[in-house]
């Protein structure tokens, strides 16, 4: 998905006592729109990114799952906008290390 600050797959924090599957559930409905099933977990990454808050790296962890689509609802965050690519293409636009390396070995 495409936002302000560049492509990113679809996901965010895990608020409170969610689970990553039950996190990537709710930002999937609110950033895109989709309603998904979580299947498995793929991988896990630890990838340092510059905090747009200030000038210092921070650690951010990323667990990408593998899900399929179950329907759809109106998305909540309107700055966010859908995209299907296929993955060489995601690869070469996705802003972060960690998910143009998820992508690649998902493919």
């Amino acid at each position: 998905m495409r936002a302000a600050r560049g492509w990113f797959l679809p996901g965010g924090g895990i608020e409170g006592d969610e689970t990553a599957e039950q996190a990537v559930e709710r930002e999937a409905r609110e950033e895109c729109g989709l309603v998904i099933a979580p299947r498995r977990i793929v991988a896990t990454a630890t990838e340092i990114v510059h905090s747009p808050a200030g000038n210092a790296g921070v650690d951010k962890a990323s667990v990408f799952i593998d899900a399929v689509i179950v329907g759809r609802t109106t998305p909540t965050e309107a700055d966010h906008e859908l995209l299907w690519l296929d993955p060489a293409d995601a690869i070469r636009r996705l802003s972060h290390k960690s998910h143009r390396w998820a992508v690649g070995i998902a493919t």
